[in-house]
């Protein structure tokens, strides 16, 4: 899980540029006939034949340097391509082509996945195979244009309708903007800018939150504090406010991601009555072709979506039926931009004297819903969901949140694996379809809803091309002799796997027991 800055920071996004120096040959001769002098075919003291510069010809895709008497590429140098001659004096690059099962794949399309031809996004590969064209890997495998707050390339691919690809930070990086007269043009938890809709982070900074000063000084509430050091407590860091008379009358407490945090006017003046925030602290991400996804955080007003109630990706002003009220986050489970209101909570590991807050119930995982690491160590946007075992027989079977049914996933709510050891997971709300056992999948990141059935999961256990609905069993109930294993695997749920398949074991790790169905 790679760790992204919390900031927009230059020194984090600048992009340095240094020039590549080729070194020359100083004493070029002619590539052919002989120079001037008695044994030239010029005669005596006569001059060397008039030669072509490149006397043996250059090949189909490159051209002639009179100065330097060499062959050079015609297009320049091709990236990911190579240069090819449309017609005479005309050149251009063609990238490297993918073909998959007969079909020759797109641009941007790098890899084969069931035989289909597939971008990769960088989660997969060392970079988004889409981004020479300025574009990104969507999840059906075709690279897309990029989408607000998505990294682009002026005058490459189109932004969406109504944004514009705006440079920023000094012109080293551009972005899709939403395109803003007034506030009411951008969206609840952003703010108007001369280039576009930004995120109320990025100026006001850190969701504040005023709350009194206790009367013993004595701080309860930690968190970062500015000089980078840390306080015992479950929120935020502290600013103290000094009166005339030189004594601290208030704190302003930065709230950390998933807390309520007080709505703010134009100028940045809280509107909420001090201590009793009713918007929702929660990150907008900006994608970024070599930096990953930086979060920014913003107080977006509360919406009338109820727990368990669907909600959208829309933070537009008239889109508040399916916004998540104070205290939930639009958890994007169910495929799409459609989701489910979900209690929030902070998903950051506990530390000394450090206890994440808002936390869960106690048969509740808060689930590291954007398998994100806060370098500063304080609050990572989570869910509470329940918790399970596929290997239990008390918790095997998930009820539904909600109305909509839920899958027992063998995952770890903090996202450092795809899979459990151990068969310990989280109901998991199910997409809007999903896929029966050995039936191909439409989701492999089980953190945006279950595409299979409950004690499956989606990929493929042996590294091949097939992503499919796999089921789970567990190893020490299939042992090599052909015994039965201990007697807790007579009553088991998910103990075995069906007639034809065999339980595979496919980890390392000293004393894991889940294993796959092949």
């Amino acid at each position: 899980m790679n760790s992204m800055t919390s900031r927009f920071g230059v020194g984090a996004l600048a992009v340095a540029c240094a020039g590549l120096l080729f070194a020359c040959p100083m004493d070029i001769k002619p590539d052919g006939g002989t120079d001037s002098g008695a044994g030239g075919a010029g005669g005596a003291g006569g001059a060397a034949m008039p030669l072509d510069a490149c006397s043996g010809g250059c090949a189909s895709n490159q051209i002639c340097d009179a100065d330097k008497r060499v062959c050079k590429d015609a297009c320049g140098g091709c990236d990911g391509g190579t240069c090819v001659r449309l017609a005479p004096n005309t050149y251009t690059c063609r990238p490297y082509a993918t073909v998959c099962n007969g079909t020759t794949c797109s641009a941007g399309q790098v890899a084969c996945f069931g035989g289909n031809c597939s971008c990769l996004t960088s989660s997969q590969g060392s970079q988004d195979s889409c981004n020479t064209t300025g574009q990104w890997c969507g999840n059906t495998g075709a690279c897309q244009n990029p989408g607000r707050y998505d990294e682009c390339q002026v005058g490459g691919a189109s932004c969406p309708m109504g944004h514009t690809c705006n440079e920023q930070l000094f012109r080293t990086i551009a972005f899709c903007n939403k395109n803003c007269n007034a506030a009411q043009d951008c969206d609840r938890g952003e703010f108007c800018s001369r280039v576009g809709c930004l995120p109320d982070g990025i100026l006001f900074s850190d969701c504040h939150q005023h709350i009194p000063l206790p009367a013993d000084s004595g701080i309860t509430d930690g968190g970062m504090l500015e000089d980078g050091g840390f306080v015992p407590g479950a929120a935020p860091f502290i600013i103290s406010r000094i009166n005339d008379a030189g004594q601290p009358e208030y704190k302003l407490a930065a709230v950390p991601i998933s807390n309520t945090c007080l709505l703010k006017d134009t100028s940045g003046r809280p509107t909420d009555p001090t201590g009793q925030g009713t918007g929702r602290c929660e990150w907008t991400f900006v994608r970024t072709f070599s930096n990953g996804n930086i979060p920014f955080d913003s107080c977006r007003a509360p919406g009338t979506a109820q727990l368990g109630q669907e909600c959208r990706d829309d933070n537009s002003f008239g889109a508040t039926a399916t916004q998540c009220a104070t205290g939930l986050h639009c958890a994007l489970v169910r495929g799409a931009n459609r989701g489910l209101c979900m209690k929030s909570c902070n998903a950051n590991p506990p530390r000394p004297g450090f206890d994440p807050k808002p936390g869960c119930a106690t048969d509740e995982a808060c689930v590291n819903l954007y398998r994100y690491t806060d370098p500063n160590d304080n609050a990572v946007q989570g869910v509470c969901m329940k918790k399970c075992n596929v290997f239990d027989p008390q918790s095997a079977t998930c009820t539904n949140f909600g109305t909509v049914p839920t899958s027992c996933v063998p995952a770890p709510p903090s996202g450092d694996f795809i899979v459990s050891t151990n068969g310990s997971g989280m109901c998991m709300p199910q997409q809007v379809s999903i896929a029966a056992a050995g039936a191909a999948c439409a989701e492999r990141d089980s953190f945006k809803g279950a595409a299979c059935g409950s004690a499956q999961v989606c990929l493929s256990p042996n590294g091949g091309e097939n992503i499919t609905c796999v089921q789970v069993c567990d190893t020490s109930c299939n042992p090599a002799d052909g015994g039965t294993g201990p007697a807790r695997c007579m009553t088991q749920p998910n103990a075995r796997c069906p007639t034809g398949k065999s339980c595979v074991r496919r980890t390392s790790t000293s004393g894991a027991t889940l294993g796959f169905c092949e």
